[in-house]
């Protein structure tokens, strides 16, 4: 089953991705050759940019740019970070498990422009739920203030 691994438009941080973010021939190569493999957790920030073997967890096939996004076939691999990844995704909306993008590139006025898209990883707190907590945490601290 093909999921969406990195949707176009506003995404929920407000940074916007589009079919035009990057030159996506690169990374559909890799998976036509069934070499697009993801992690486990990337590191925030500067991080090495190649898969790590230590931490692959799953492969992305059948990688296709359609209008609304990125899709492709994900297939949780049997290592270690494979196996912690299954457990994790049985209850995902309670582990706030998602896909995040690895790439090298530039924000311009909300606007991503991607030089390099290295692979598609599973983290703990994507981005958006990230951006998600923060305005919860914000609220709760206002009403604690205003008590």
């Amino acid at each position: 089953m093909k999921e969406n691994l990195l949707p176009f438009g506003r995404n929920k941080n407000g940074t916007i991705y589009s079919k035009d973010s990057c030159d996506w021939s690169k990374i559909k190569k890799m998976s036509d050759r069934n070499m697009l493999m993801g992690e486990l957790r990337h590191e925030a920030g500067i991080y090495p940019l190649d898969t790590s073997f230590s931490k692959i967890s799953h492969s992305i096939n059948d990688l296709e740019v359609n209008d609304d996004g990125i899709w492709g076939d994900i297939k949780i691999l049997d290592t270690s970070s494979g196996r912690v990844l299954q457990e994790l995704l049985k209850d995902k909306d309670i582990y706030n498990i998602g896909i995040s993008s690895r790439f090298t590139g530039k924000i311009r006025n909300g606007i991503v422009e991607i030089d390099d898209l290295y692979s598609f990883d599973y983290v703990y707190t994507p981005q958006s739920t990230l951006q998600k907590r923060r305005k919860k945490l914000n609220r709760i601290l206002n009403r604690m203030n205003n008590v």
